[in-house]
């Protein structure tokens, strides 16, 4: 593997994986470094337009930051036209069940727990990021697991949430309430919210109009440190 001036600490594995759950098999998208080691694990819930190119670009630069990282599919591998808009793409999700979702995570999450696997030490803890429509899914993870919180383009209910959050938002983000933010640090007083300046939902998708490049690059290295930093080894 080769790694870009600018992109990581360390070089990675990565690509598609099957993960079976019983009669189910789960079709989902890793990122590790390609060193042994322990390593600091998240799983992601990925935006409402699924396990696309832009998240799977995500999954890598957390990787070359240290981490193992696992994108869960919510669609089961039926996702919305990449052109669809995001109103399109917030309807297909909505007709996704929620405890569904839920259910494809905790397998993906046995499996990466699993201290007979060889994929993550995940079994130490883990977190988990949730990206827009998804948060709420990851919000109800994280609170059933007390794995820390990375929360992008979403404020979902965190009254149930105990473990450490870490919140980015677009201050352009017209999806986003006026209280949201607000909402979110009032449940949660110790949380970390990080506001973008005319950034709007785009906040992590190269793909979308106003994508950022140099917001998306620092978005990196927040997480990645709160990550390392809530699940440190020694």
């Amino acid at each position: 593997m080769s790694l870009l001036k600018g992109e990581g600490k360390v070089l990675i594995l990565f690509g598609t994986r099957s993960v079976v759950s019983g009669a189910i098999t789960h079709e989902v998208y890793m990122a590790r470094p390609d060193l042994s080691g322990d390593w600091p694990t998240a799983v992601i819930f990925p935006s409402e337009w699924g396990i696309t190119s832009s998240m799977k670009e995500l999954a890598r630069r957390l990787a070359r930051q240290g981490l193992a990282v696992i994108v869960v599919d919510p669609y089961r591998g039926e996702p919305p036209e990449r052109a669809a808009s995001l109103e399109e793409a917030e309807a297909v999700f909505a007709t996704v069940p929620i405890d569904r979702v839920l259910r494809d995570g905790a397998d993906v999450i046995r499996y990466i727990e699993n201290p007979a696997g060889f994929w993550s030490t995940a079994e130490h803890g883990f977190a988990v990021i949730g990206i827009g429509s998804a948060g709420t899914a990851a919000a109800r993870t994280a609170a059933a697991t007390g794995a820390a919180l990375v929360l992008v383009s979403t404020t979902p209910d965190l009254t149930e949430v105990s473990g450490p959050i870490l919140g980015l938002i677009g201050k352009a983000d017209e999806t986003i309430p006026e209280s949201g933010v607000a909402d979110a640090r009032n449940a949660a007083p110790y949380s970390e919210w990080v506001l973008y300046e005319d950034v709007g939902r785009d906040l992590l998708d190269d793909y979308l109009e106003n994508f950022d490049q140099q917001v998306f690059d620092d978005a990196i290295e927040r997480i990645a440190d709160f990550v390392e930093t809530h699940l440190s080894f020694s």
